[in-house]
């Protein structure tokens, strides 16, 4: 049987895909070795909140320069105040990438890109 162009197979109620289905070979299914065992989990600690002291601006939407959508947004910042946000457009239009200077000075000088709300990308 296939789906969406892949080939599936089910054995014994276990669902098999990209199964070769020109093969007339027998094949075995069994269950993992036994001395497989989990870990417990950790143990979860406790926060401490500490009040005031951090605030959130408000939401902004960074276009992209065409029409459509960007979508799975991700965000990476390091210590030295560079800032990269990154969104795909999926197959095949490719990935979008801004970055943003999170850096109040550079080389002890005013930096003229300093954007500590993230607005205007470079």
């Amino acid at each position: 049987m296939a789906v969406n162009g892949v080939t599936q197979m089910n054995v014994g109620g276990t669902l098999f895909t990209g199964e070769d289905s020109t093969s007339s070979a027998n094949y075995t299914v069994r269950a993992k070795d036994g001395s497989c065992t989990p870990v417990p989990p950790p143990v979860v600690g406790n926060a401490t909140y500490i009040k005031g002291g951090m605030t959130f601006s408000p939401n902004y939407t960074t276009r992209a320069p065409y029409i459509g959508q960007d979508v799975e947004p991700s965000v990476r910042c390091d210590k030295f105040g560079n800032c990269y946000v990154a969104a795909i457009r999926g197959v095949p239009g490719g990935t979008d990438l801004w970055y943003f200077d999170l850096r109040p000075t550079v080389n002890g000088s005013p930096n003229p890109n300093y954007d500590p709300f993230m607005r205007n990308p470079i």
